[in-house]
């Protein structure tokens, strides 16, 4: 099930690929996330990691575009999901009239997600940043300096992605945000509810919550090992040619 929940698919998918009941599928999720959050507070409390640490959020919605709901991240340098967070926000822009209308009105929880996540960084144990690594959002700033006092903030501006780079690459050369950008933009990819243009969406906050829960230690936990076992096989092949 943690594979299959980031493989791109939406549950009644992995339902019809397996031949079970829908209700097997959502049981079982519900128990792949149970399992990967309990594991996750385990690593997250006995792992020390040190470093550059990189925050930010990503937005999606729940049931409609009306509804945005927003991510935040915790990251290292070397792209491992330390925290994460959920926050209800009212719709902007163009879509805030039609909110009104429709009678949806949703307080904005950003601030109190952020301050969550800064707030476990700065008790933590085990979670030692050298610096806090952000855009150029103005909140970020005033937060990190009242929550974590002491640790250097950098921020750097937000570049625009490459044509047909999938929002992973930025044009301008060297990117200081890569890690969340390629981040993110794995998640949006193996998150099926993520995407941008999908049929695919969370009801619910706790769905949300969940499915996360699940990529966190599938991304943490089984890709990046393999993935810097594969560069060691391809650095250590390049050293044997020369």
């Amino acid at each position: 099930m943690v594979r299959e929940a980031c493989s791109a698919k939406s549950l009644r998918r992995i339902a019809s690929d397996s031949r079970a009941a829908f209700s097997t599928v959502l049981r079982h999720f519900d128990l792949a996330a149970q399992w990967c959050a309990r594991e996750n507070r385990l690593i997250r409390h006995h792992r020390m990691k040190t470093g550059e640490f990189y925050f930010d959020e990503m937005g999606t919605s729940i049931q409609s575009y009306l509804k945005p709901t927003w991510i935040g991240m915790l990251l290292s340098g070397d792209r491992e999901i330390l925290d994460f967070d959920l926050a209800a926000a009212p719709a902007t822009g163009r879509l805030a009239a039609k909110a009104r209308r429709a009678g949806i009105v949703r307080p904005n929880q950003r601030r109190e997600m952020r301050a969550g996540i800064l707030r476990r960084l700065s008790e933590s144990s085990t979670l030692k940043p050298e610096v806090i690594i952000t855009d150029l959002w103005k909140s970020y700033a005033n937060q990190i300096r009242k929550i974590c006092p002491g640790v250097p903030h950098l921020q750097f501006k937000a570049k625009k992605p490459r044509r047909n780079s999938k929002r992973e690459l930025r044009s301008g050369g060297f990117d200081e945000l890569f890690p969340l950008n390629h981040t993110a933009t794995k998640m949006r990819h193996e998150i099926a509810r993520l995407g941008r243009q999908t049929w695919c969406t969370s009801k619910t906050m706790e769905g949300l919550r969940r499915h996360l829960e699940i990529f966190m230690y599938y991304h943490n936990e089984v890709y990046l090992p393999q993935f810097r076992a594969r560069r060691e096989r391809q650095r250590a092949r390049r050293e044997s040619l020369k």
